[in-house]
């Protein structure tokens, strides 16, 4: 970790000397102005030294420069020329001085421009290049310009590609170059009006650091250039269409030396022809480094040369120039190895099945000159040792080449038992309805790995889904060896199709009451489900009259596929008549003769009509008393149908006159005869409302003091009709008594009950007639309510007057005790506290308080205690708060202050404390912490528990790690002593940073070397893995992360060479402020863009298999077979092939057998079909070699076609399609045509015996193989003759005999168990 204090010391150096620095840089600058003043200096410049690398094939030139004026150096240039394009192809600028560097535009830039405008001979164009050239590190050890005549410096070199090498005549080669500075054809120039572009130096340093000595230059100034051609001549007139001609200076030679080889004619002894192989030519060395090699000849002796003989090869060496030389190697061949193993093969192999222990697939083994051998014919020799489930089978080999030298080689079995594979252990089977699922599958025959049929168990049937879903039949497979496997049939119930409703139905009706909802028809389903309806929906045009009533149903399957049903109802009315009767009544006064209360008319349809008119015979207003009144009503129906209907009023008078409106009081109570004034009389009208007036009127009255006195008034209409009204006067006292005069209080208020007593003045009470009462016998009746503090006392007095009616008056008194208690406290004092901090404040020896209550005989008194620190250190105040409350609840406080003095002080013992910080770059002192940095503080009164500390600052973070950080430490005991004293808190980061690195790649550059600095490998593009307390670190753009940020980031290699080429392991060191340390390693990948390419891997090209185009259908079993042609490895003979099938449904082919021989171009694909079942299965045809996949060979060819079972009841048709369904071949069996083939004994323990039919007129070609297509046995049986053979001489297991008749063929399987 760096020495911060230096660090600091030298900033402040610097900065002491930047101001002088600056102000003589600035006069220096000054000062290099006038080197300027005078006359420019003149530059010329030329190209010089052609040069021809004739191992490179490049033609380079130097630029050289000179000036006339001493010191300067040459600072920029834009480099601009012609060059002969026919004969030179431009590769760059190389070989710059010390401190000079291509600039702007870099790449130079190259224009082509047509035609010869400078001579150049047989050139179809000219190339113009554009570049430059610049001082770009003056600290550059200087490089001035010499000033002496046929002195020259060159500062770069142009160079180019040669485009024809062999163009080099007797006179050598001269390329035509051409300067483009000057716009001066005198001075070289040719382009006319335009300019070229100036070269500028640098002047002698101005000055020099005073800090570090290094040179101070002035601003670069223009030359004056002058152009010296290379090899052209100008010879115009300045007439821009006559520039010059080209001339032949500068030539170089060609090559005219042939290659020297660096070795003698070889010769070597050899064993084999073919190890006579084309030798390596040696090595050889041309003046221009390149040459080529060729084999002219090759002469064998004998010829041709069978075993033992010479081979020679005479080899040519030739360079670009045509200069050639010969070299000779001589083989001599001579065998004495004896044959060998190639390679590596398996000695030993573990199968399940004794069918498996067949013959083994042997090395290969070759004599010493590689031909492959053949085993001996008494090879093998066979060895068992087996038990009937497990046990070893051994093959024993010999291999013999012509020199009678043997290898012998064995193949040994071990027998064991493995688990069995179910293929396509899940069938799925898309049915459209779940009662489809209720059909149980055939379960696939499902044989152990030595072929055994297992019986399953099951099935398991799942639960049937209710609409669309999934059901399984499950059947289980156990071999004898425990091994169980599922096999699974799944029904997979689609979603229903869409289902189909009844057409709509319509009928017509004369009303819409008639338009009932109709009874929806009954629909299913596509799997025969009822459907259940939603609620009918009504439509239609029916306007009310008129027009169509619909009724939709809408039907829903449980895939919520939905159809409607529509009933329609044609609404037609027809004409209506009135059923109700005329209507009449009879009425006394003509206003009763209003309109009719009208019947209830409905049309045919039963719709409520609304009259259109009406017309009144005999209005009101004709007749003056008694007559007829008739209403006659007209109605119309929707369709315009009308009737009437009549009323009739047959006025005539019957009813009295009679009281109206409200009725008025026929009778009053009165208690003196005085009141019975006339009484209000009522109105009294006739039947029709005509207002009568009284025609009399009589009065009747007794004498007696509760008797009666009667008005009597007659009233009569204009008809004679009468009716009396009477009024009765009734004599009786109902007034009680009633206080008189000005009232008296009736309530008072007392605080104590015993300030309660009767009223001192009651009211002045009279009866009706005035007389005065006094209160009955037994007043005052006397109510308390409440409580002595809350209440109340009331005094009922009562009177009564002669007729027994009462007054009664109450006068209550309102009790409340709201006066607080007076309370005397001690006074206030001061005690002393003892040693121990202990001390007696109780009111036994501060005193007690005592009260005194206007209703309360004794209050309560009791107190409390708060207990603050004193005014004085070490002294505490108890305030002691005095409470007195009556027995109503009223209270009163006062207080009483004690103060207690302390007996000690306190000791503050402080200690430096060490925290460090956390993840989040913090720390905050805890409770713990404190207690540790007080320890050891003590107080004569408390202990450190009841300690108050105050710590300032508590938290602290990453800026003050590593540095003095006082903390201000306060304690206060439990007396209020307090004390305060500084520590040095010292604050540390711990925490390691997290590296984070990435792998990257890098390529080198022209120079071979690539600079990787740490940034790149930081992982700074993957923000989102930081922890977001990281975060706010802005220098880790989410790569390498730390508490307190990342101070340095290095890696412990940045310079990567060619030598580096390839994957580099990186270690990336990251360091925290506080130096601690983090690591990660990155992967640096060195990408060479220069490295010369190498020599293209070998690519394994695809096997091959010819299109399927032939079959042929058996019957016995049902099978047929397929002609497998074209097998190949591809291009590579040596490799090795297997050919395998599968099939996509083996319900439906139950076998297939490839029967095909290693090297063999053509193989036999035998297919079993099921007897009885049809349908559809893919066969997948794989060839693969071993070439492997390597730099993106293929190894493997797939052939796929179709095949197409129709199984009728006597026929079978068999169809091949390719996998778009196009026909390949189609062919058939007739079931009821018999072979008679019998193959007994199956299984055998050697000989085997054929019976068939055919065999009695035709021959029969008999042909046996093992599993893996080996033919073990062939023979062609004449007619009639017996045909069988003997497999007791090789190896149990199973083997496929093929018979074929005229071209037709029958395979069958034979198991051969020698046990």
């Amino acid at each position: 970790m760096k020495d911060k204090n230096s660090t600091k010391h030298l900033h402040e150096k610097i900065s002491s000397t930047n101001v002088g620095k600056l102000l003589i840089v600035m006069l220096l600058f000054v000062l290099s102005g006038f080197y300027s003043m005078g006359q420019l200096p003149v530059v010329e410049v030329r190209f010089a030294n052609p040069n021809y690398d004739c191992v490179r094939n490049t033609y380079c030139v130097d630029v050289q420069f000179r000036s006339d004026t001493p010191e300067l150096r040459m600072f920029s240039m834009n480099v601009r020329f012609w060059h002969e394009s026919a004969a030179l192809d431009f590769l760059g600028f190389y070989d710059l001085a010390v401190g000079y560097a291509k600039f702007s535009p870099n790449p130079p830039l190259e224009d082509t421009k047509e035609g010869t405008p400078f001579g150049f001979p047989g050139a179809s164009a000219i190339h113009y290049i554009n570049g430059a050239v610049q001082l770009t590190n003056t600290a550059a050890d200087p490089i001035y310009l010499p000033t002496v005549e046929d002195e020259w410096v060159t500062l770069f070199s142009v160079c180019f590609n040669v485009l024809d090498p062999l163009a080099f005549g007797s006179d050598g080669f001269c390329p035509s170059l051409i300067w483009d500075l000057e716009e001066d054809p005198s001075r070289g120039g040719y382009n006319v009006g335009s300019d070229g572009v100036t070269i500028t130096y640098l002047a002698p340093p101005i000055g020099y650091d005073p800090i570090d000595g290094t040179p101070i230059y002035g601003s670069s100034q223009p030359f004056t250039e002058s152009v010296v051609q290379f090899n052209w001549t100008y010879d115009g007139d300045g007439d821009v269409n006559t520039y010059g001609y080209p001339v032949p200076t500068e030539c170089i030679q060609g090559d005219e030396m042939p290659p020297v080889v660096s070795e003698d004619p070889g010769s070597s002894v050899v064993e084999c022809i073919d190890d006579a192989t084309l030798p390596t030519p040696p090595d050889a060395t041309d003046d221009c480094g390149g040459y080529t090699v060729t084999l002219v000849s090759t002469v064998d002796d004998p010829d041709p040369l069978v075993c033992e003989g010479t081979r020679i090869y005479t080899f040519e060496y030739s360079d670009q120039a045509g200069n050639t030389t010969t070299w000779t190697y001589t083989y001599t061949i001579e065998r004495t190895t004896a044959p060998a193993q190639v390679g590596t093969a398996a000695t030993s192999t573990t199968i399940a099945c004794l069918e498996e222990a067949e013959e083994p697939e042997l090395p290969e083994v070759a004599d010493v000159c590689g031909n492959v051998l053949t085993p001996t014919a008494a090879s093998p020799h066979i060895d068992a040792d087996f038990d009937g489930c497990e046990g070893i089978i051994t093959y024993t080999y010999a291999w013999e080449d012509c020199a009678g030298l043997i290898y012998p080689w064995t193949f040994t079995y071990f027998v064991e038992p493995e688990d069995f594979v179910i293929e396509d252990p899940e069938i799925t089977n898309k049915v459209s309805c779940p009662d489809l699922t209720d059909d149980e599958p055939d379960h696939p025959v499902v044989t152990d790995n030595c072929g055994n049929i297992l019986t399953p168990t099951g099935p398991v049937v799942s639960e049937k889904p209710l609409c669309d879903g999934e059901r399984t039949y499950t059947w289980t497979y156990t071999d004898c060896d425990g091994n169980s496997h599922d096999w699974v049939y799944k029904y997979v119930v689609l979603p229903r199709e869409e289902f189909l409703v009844p057409a709509g139905v319509t009928t017509t009706v004369a009303c819409a009451s008639e338009a009932v909802e109709p009874t929806p028809p009954e629909v299913t389903d596509n799997c025969g489900n009822i459907l259940t309806p939603a609620d009918p929906v009504q439509g239609g045009t029916y306007n009310g009259c008129q027009g169509t009533i619909t009724y939709t149903w809408t039907f829903t399957d449980c895939s919520g596929n939905t159809q409607s049903w529509v009933f329609t109802y044609d609404v037609n009315p027809e004409p209506f008549e009135i059923t109700a009767p005329d209507g009449e009544a009879t009425v006394e006064c003509v206003d009763d003769a209003v309109a009719p209360e009208l019947p209830v008319v409905t049309d045919n349809c039963g719709n409520v009509l609304t009259p259109v008119g009406m017309d009144i015979v005999s209005r009101p207003e004709e007749i003056s008393c008694e007559g007829t009144i008739k209403y006659v009503y007209s109605y119309v129906d929707c369709e315009q149908n009308q009737d009437t209907w009549t009323f009739t009023y047959t006025v005539e008078r019957s009813t009295p006159p009679a009281e109206v409106g409200g009725p008025v009081e026929i009778m009053a109570l009165v208690e003196t005869l005085d009141e019975a004034v006339p009484p209000v009389l009522p109105v009294m009208q006739d039947v029709c409302g005509l207002t009568l007036e009284p025609s009399g009127s009589t009065t009747e009255t007794t004498v007696d003091c509760d008797g009666t006195f009667i008005y009597s008034y007659l009233y009569e209409d204009c008809a004679g009709l009468t009716t009396t009204w009477t009024f009765t006067y009734v004599l009786e006292r109902t007034t009680p008594p009633a206080e008189v005069g000005e009232p008296v209080a009736v309530s008072n208020n007392a605080e104590c009950l015993d300030e309660v007593t009767e009223p001192d003045i009651l009211p002045v009470v009279e009866d009706v007639e005035g007389v005065v009462l006094q209160p009955t016998e037994g007043s005052p009746v006397i109510n308390e309510t409440g409580n002595s503090c809350d209440g109340t006392v009331s005094y009922t007095y009562t009177y009564e007057d002669c007729a027994g009616l009462t007054f009664s008056w109450t006068y209550t008194w309102y009790i409340e005790d709201t006066t607080e208690p007076e309370i005397i406290v001690p006074s206030d004092l001061t005690i002393q506290a003892e040693e121990d901090c202990t001390y007696d404040a109780s009111p036994e020896e501060t005193g007690w308080a005592s009260a005194t209550d206007n209703c309360t005989v004794t209050p309560t008194v009791t107190y409390s205690d708060a207990i603050n620190p004193g005014e004085e250190p070490g002294s505490k105040l108890i305030t002691r708060t005095w409470t007195a409350v009556d027995d109503c609840g009223n209270e009163a406080s006062q207080n009483q202050l004690i103060t207690v003095i302390g007996a000690g002080g306190l000791e503050l013992v402080l200690n430096d404390y060490c925290v460090f910080l956390n993840d989040y770059g913090k720390w905050t002192l805890s409770n713990w912490d404190i207690a540790q940095i007080i320890k050891g503080t003590q107080a004569a009164c408390g202990g450190s528990y009841e300690f108050v500390t105050k710590v300032e600052p508590r938290t602290f973070e990453c800026k003050d790690a590593n540095q003095e950080n006082p903390v201000v430490v306060t304690v206060t005991d439990i007396f209020g002593n307090t004390k305060s004293g500084t520590i040095n808190m010292q604050v540390l980061d711990t925490i390691s940073p997290v590296a984070i690195c990435r792998d990257v790649e890098v390529s080198l550059g022209e120079n071979g070397q690539v600079f990787v600095n740490a940034v790149l490998v930081n992982a700074g593009d993957d923000r989102e893995s930081v922890p977001e307390w990281a975060k706010h670190y802005n220098d880790l753009e989410g790569g390498s992360y730390d508490n307190c940020g990342i101070a340095e980031i290095y890696l412990d290699k940045q310079l990567f060479k060619r030598e580096n080429v390839g994957e580099n392991i990186v270690t990336m060191t990251v360091v925290d402020p506080s130096g601690n340390v983090g690591h990660c390693q990155a992967v640096v990948t060195v990408v060479d863009p220069f490295a010369v390419p190498v020599e293209e891997a070998v690519v394994n090209k695809a096997p091959t298999l010819a299109d399927i185009s032939d079959i042929q259908i058996n019957k016995e079993p049902l099978s047929f077979d397929v002609t497998l042609g074209n097998i190949t490895p591809g291009d590579e003979s040596q490799e090795i092939i297997s050919v395998t099938a599968v099939s996509d449904n083996a319900a439906l082919l139950t076998n297939l057998q490839v029967v095909y021989q290693p090297g063999s171009t053509t193989g036999i694909l035998v297919v079993t079909v099921a007897p009885g079942v049809s349908g559809e299965a893919l066969v997948t045809i794989t060839v693969k070699d071993n070439g492997g996949t390597a730099n993106g060979g293929v190894d493997t060819i797939v052939k796929t076609f179709k095949v197409k079972v129709t199984a009728g009841d006597n026929i079978v048709g068999i169809t091949l399609t390719d996998p778009e369904g196009t026909p390949i071949v189609t062919d058939a069996i007739d079931l009821d045509s018999a072979f008679g083939l019998e193959l007994y004994p199956n299984p055998t323990s050697g000989n085997v015996n054929i019976s068939m039919t055919w065999n009695e007129i035709k021959d029969v070609d008999v042909a046996v193989y093992s599993v893996l297509g080996v033919e073990v046995f062939r023979k062609e049986f004449k007619a009639g003759e017996l045909i069988g053979f003997d497999l007791a001489p090789f190896v149990s297991g199973t083997y496929m005999v093929r018979m074929t008749v005229e071209g037709k063929s029958i395979v069958r399987k034979v198991i051969l168990d020698k046990r």
